[in-house]
């Protein structure tokens, strides 16, 4: 799977305080089919 939306925190200041599974490669694969409205709050 290719995540788009969650390279932009692929910096190594956010990665190395991250323990276990990347959340936000997660949350992408989570939210894939998941219809959220423009303005939505999450």
């Amino acid at each position: 799977m290719e995540y788009t939306k969650s390279q932009k925190y692929n910096i190594p200041e956010l990665m190395s305080k991250i323990m276990g599974p990347n959340p936000f490669k997660l949350q992408e694969e989570m939210l894939l089919n998941h219809k959220i409205p423009a303005g939505s709050i999450v």
